[in-house]
């Protein structure tokens, strides 16, 4: 499974600041952001369709993951901070916890608004 965390650089810099490029050649329906206190979990769950990438804007989060498709697939972990961004494919089970007081962004191919997302996400204890 294997998921990759990248650290974002600048594209672009000078005297106005830098430019990130978070996100480019996907199709992207919705972005949200996420505020959570140390020691809070997230996710819990998989999306059968649907690709999700997440950004840490700030703090420190633990990203565990596992490949629903395979049975014998284990859980991996790894630790995301400042800066960090993964691509969390369809089929794999993803849980989120706070090592710090951590903001991030999600972004996905799915709208929450007209209830896509929430019928493809599938609670799982990981």
């Amino acid at each position: 499974m294997n998921i990759v965390v990248k650290k974002i650089k600048p594209e672009f810099e000078d005297a106005r600041g830098l430019i990130f490029d978070l996100v480019d050649k996907e199709h992207i329906s919705h972005i949200g952001m996420i505020t959570s206190k140390k020691g809070s979990v997230r996710g819990n769950h998989y999306h059968k369709t649907a690709k999700q990438i997440t950004y840490v804007l700030s703090g420190k989060i633990e990203l565990t993951t596992k490949d629903i498709s395979k049975k014998d697939s284990k859980p991996e972990t790894i630790i995301m901070e400042q800066g960090d961004i993964v691509t969390i494919e369809p089929m794999i089970a993803h849980s989120i916890k706070a090592l710090e007081e951590t903001t991030f962004l999600i972004f996905t191919d799915k709208q929450r608004s007209d209830g896509g997302y929430e019928e493809d996400t599938h609670r799982v204890d990981m």
